[in-house]
């Protein structure tokens, strides 16, 4: 390897995972789903998350009512979880629904202050 190139290597191993984890937590980072980890000079410097993400999404009219709404969220919580070996599951929730300020009673946690970007086309 040639000093100072970026090295970018498959995470095939628990203790590969748990390097990156506290590498990017020690950097005040959040890797989400990582399956690579890169390397600088035999140091983690980095992860990449290539489409491993265990997304769910639900659309909910906004007339079908909140106990509704929550058991549709809940539905598609199970329907990712047996899609993704019973992992937990990552769900988007824009600021402006009303289900947004019951997203962390109904067990998910905000992950860091994030924005989501859709590549471009």
């Amino acid at each position: 390897m040639i000093d100072g190139l970026l090295q970018v290597n498959r995470i095939s191993t628990r203790e590969e995972m748990t390097a990156v984890e506290q590498a990017a937590t020690a950097d005040n980072h959040w890797p989400l789903c990582p399956t690579h980890y890169v390397k600088r000079n035999g140091v983690i410097v980095g992860s990449i998350s290539a489409c491993s993400i265990p997304l769910v999404t639900a659309w909910v009219k906004k007339d079908l009512g909140m106990r509704s709404s929550l058991e549709l969220i809940n539905i598609a919580r199970i329907i990712g979880r047996e899609r993704n070996g019973g992992q937990p599951v990552v769900t988007l929730s824009p600021k402006s629904t009303p289900l947004h300020k019951y997203m962390e009673r109904i067990g998910f946690k905000t992950f860091a202050d994030t924005t989501i970007f859709l590549e471009d086309q």
